[in-house]
């Protein structure tokens, strides 16, 4: 990252105040904060418990606020679920192929995809994995 670019994203005011999120109450920043914004900390704190992190809820206030402090104001898609976990299972198919698993066994355990299905997945996410890996000659 360039200095110029460096400075765009300089913590010396942010810092401060994400120091300072837990002195916010739930109820206040319920209000103050826009909707979309307070889901996502309830989201990612449901997360973080999840994962036994001490003090989710500081720690997704934080993350968000900063999140919203150096993006907000931009157009970010977010798939949607259904979307990001059938990417993340053709990666997952992948994996099981590249490392010597039968495209039947795969079958069998995605039953819910035909032969063929797991074939197009495979030719697919290996050319995003070569092109990944391998620079292009021309």
């Amino acid at each position: 990252m360039s200095e110029q670019q460096h400075s765009l994203f300089s913590d010396d005011l942010v810092e401060p105040l994400l120091a300072r999120i837990e002195d916010v109450p739930d109820d206040e920043f319920k209000t103050s904060w826009p909707e979309y914004l307070a889901d996502l900390v309830d989201v990612f704190e449901s997360r973080l418990t999840r994962l036994s992190i001490p003090q989710p809820r500081k720690i997704a206030k934080t993350l968000i606020a900063e999140q919203a402090h150096y993006l907000g104001g931009r157009f970010r898609y977010l798939p949607k679920g259904d979307k990001l976990l059938s990417a993340l299972r053709n990666i997952d198919i992948f994996n099981d192929w590249y490392h010597g698993k039968s495209i039947k066994l795969i079958v069998q355990e995605h039953h819910e995809l035909t032969e063929p299905q797991i074939y197009r997945i495979v030719q697919e996410q290996r050319k995003l994995h070569q092109k990944r890996s391998q620079r292009e000659l021309f």
